[in-house]
């Protein structure tokens, strides 16, 4: 066998020698595919209203009984018609309305169809309404891109003839959906159709499987039947043998609705795993046809079926309705016929096997392999060992062959790899092989963004919306959010973080966020020297230019910006200062207390006037002032 097929995360996959991945195909139909670009309309039948009249409260009781008899049932849609007594507060005048009566049908038939003691006044007869009522809905339908409209069933509903309109994608018949309701409500007097997007699934399965399951099949629907769901099972194909397939469709409205009923008759089709310490119970004696004669004669006795999967080398068990305890007991009757099978051929195998290739060293534990298994590149293996080296596989695919100290490298063929290792192990290979070319291939595949849903789907290279098959969700491609309709990927994650309205609050509250870590801090007073707390970061406030130590920020402050604080918040304004003041000012340096300094700019000594020590003086108080403060603030 050079390739193995898979059926996982909705896609079809191949797998190659040493487990690795072929191809992955998502074009193949597979179990459970949803339809979901077709609306359904429900167009009220051409029909008229008549209105009876009576002088008597008598008659007009007795015509409502006599309405509903046979010889006026028929000629109306439906068993009866709808009948209602009108109560008018005018003397000796009783009016009857009934409504759905067919087209072609006159006064004069509906009077000869009443007896005579409850014969009417007089007969009003609704005209139909115009053949071309329907034009305004058939331009909406090409407003919003349907491709096909036709009639789908005539006799479910008497009332109504259901067509179907079928778009481009999902997405297109969602807002047809929505698009036609409005429209209808703008138009209050024109035809009262209704409108559902309904969502058809169908499902593929082994006749046995379908006869053991069909009774907790059908109450599934059932119990969505009535309410917003309106769910319905129709039968598509059942072979008379018992042997074929089984082909049915459920359909219904509301994504997350169908979506669960979509996952709970997969799970009561993939039936219960015969299964023992987690692994699947399996013995290649149950790959033979006397081990399928075997098993169904088990499924009979116990009131179950027991289907044989090959590829996946494991049993699944269906219990029909009232015998789901059976399948327990089946299992214990499998788990020993296992151990015989098993026991009987033990013996024969190890003194074949230990003659066959005495001495030989496993290349993973470099010892004398035991249980040995021999690989088409002649290297010997323990069937532990190489059960292991699976099993510890996450990344490096294909597996290759450790023999000749590693340098035999050859791919294992699938064979050799699902003959040597257990069955549930080489499944689990073959799931972590796809996991790691999903990795590696991130930008092209990925899974549907909804929790707990693993369908996996390619990138597409239009911009369509992307509804997932499994849960029937619809997820942006850009961003992998649902669907925004409307919102650009920006806007929908601002509404969904809240992110615009607080940069909007810290622009009202004077909040920034350090130029190094991003944390925002907000400033209450004070000068504009910031030390972050989260980065220790020095930065200016102005203009988030950060910084080693407060030195430097206080030289910036000082060169661009003129001062410390902000003239504009209302704050005092203080001299600009050199390097040397600012140093003074923050170290006490006695020197500077003397009427000397250097000025900034001037590049020479000089003698400060009386006037202006004195205003260094007041600003170095008020730096103190302020750093006690913030200090105490830090304590």
């Amino acid at each position: 066998v050079k390739y193995i097929i898979r059926d996982l995360s909705g896609a079809v996959i191949t797998f190659a020698s040493g487990a690795i991945v072929h191809n992955i195909d998502f074009s193949t139909t597979s179990n459970g595919k949803p339809e979901m670009a077709t609306i359904h309309i429900a167009w009220p039948k051409p029909s008229h209203t008549v209105t009876l009249l009576f002088e008597t409260k008598k008659a007009a009781r007795l015509a409502m009984f006599a309405i509903r008899m046979p010889d006026l049932s028929r000629l109306c849609h439906g068993e009866s018609p709808e009948v209602e007594h009108m109560e008018l507060p005018i003397p000796e005048c009783h009016v009857i309305e009934c409504k759905n009566i067919k087209p072609g049908t006159t006064s004069t038939t509906i009077a000869s169809c009443l007896p005579l003691w409850c014969q009417p006044a007089k007969v009003f007869l609704k005209p139909l309404p115009p053949m071309d009522s329907h034009e305004p809905f058939c331009r909406d339908l090409c407003v919003f891109g349907a491709l096909k409209l036709e009639l789908v069933n005539r006799t479910r509903d008497p009332l109504h003839d259901e067509y179907a309109a079928t778009f481009s994608c999902a997405v297109e018949a969602s807002k047809a959906t929505k698009g036609l309701d409005d429209a209808r409500k703008r138009r209050p007097n024109g035809i009262d159709y209704k409108i559902r997007h309904r969502i058809s699934i169908t499902f593929t399965v082994f006749i046995g499987i379908f006869r053991a399951v069909e009774y907790e099949l059908l109450t599934l629907v059932v119990e969505r039947r009535d309410g917003p769901v309106h769910a319905r099972f129709e039968s598509l194909g059942m072979p008379d043998s018992t042997h074929g397939l089984a082909t049915f469709r459920v359909s219904g409205e509301g994504p997350e609705v169908m979506a669960q009923l979509k996952r709970d008759i997969e799970q009561l089709l993939a039936g219960r795993i015969a299964k023992t310490d987690d692994s699947p119970i399996w013995t290649d004696y149950f790959s033979t046809p006397e081990g399928l004669e075997w098993l169904g004669k088990l499924g009979i006795r116990n009131a179950c079926f027991i289907y044989r999967d090959k590829k996946r080398c494991r049993l699944a068990l269906y219990a029909r309705h009232g015998a789901s305890d059976n399948r327990q007991h089946c299992i214990d009757i499998l788990v020993m016929k296992v151990q015989a099978v098993e026991a009987e051929a033990k013996m024969s195998k190890e003194a074949i096997e230990v003659l066959k290739y005495p001495g030989a060293e496993c290349p993973v534990c470099l010892s004398e392999a035991s249980d040995p298994y021999l690989t088409s590149c002649e290297h010997v293996y323990c069937r532990a060992c190489l059960s292991d080296q699976c099993s510890n596989t996450t990344e490096n695919f294909p597996i290759r062959c450790l023999g000749l100290g590693g340098a035999c490298g050859k791919p294992l063929d699938l064979v050799e790899l699902q003959t040597a290792i257990p069955a549930h192990t080489f499944e689990s290979l073959l799931r972590m092989s796809l996991e790691s070319y999903i990795r590696k291939h991130s930008t092209t595949l990925r899974y549907c963004p909804t929790p707990d849903c693993n369908h996996l789907y390619r990138q597409p290279t239009d911009d369509k919306p992307f509804i997932c098959p499994s849960c029937f969700s619809s997820a942006c491609l850009s961003c992998q959010y649902p669907h925004h309709d409307g919102k650009t990927c920006e806007q929908y994650q601002d509404t969904l973080t809240g992110n615009a309205a607080f940069q909007e609050w810290k622009s009202q509250n004077g909040v920034k966020d350090c130029p190094k870590c991003a944390v925002p801090i907000q400033k209450g007073a004070g000068c504009n020297h910031t030390h972050c707390w989260a980065c220790s970061t020095h930065f200016c406030w102005t203009c988030l230019r950060a910084f080693k130590d407060s030195g430097e920020t206080y030289k910036h402050m000082t060169e661009a910006h003129g001062g410390f604080f902000d003239r504009e918040a209302g704050e005092r304004a203080r001299l600009p200062v050199d390097a040397e003041f600012l140093a003074a000012a923050r170290f006490g340096a006695a020197w500077y207390r003397a009427p000397v300094a250097r000025m900034q700019g001037r590049g020479a000594i000089e003698v400060v006037p009386e006037r202006e020590h004195a205003r260094r003086m007041e600003a170095l108080a008020a730096l103190r002032e302020y750093e006690g403060g913030l200090g105490a603030f830090r304590r």
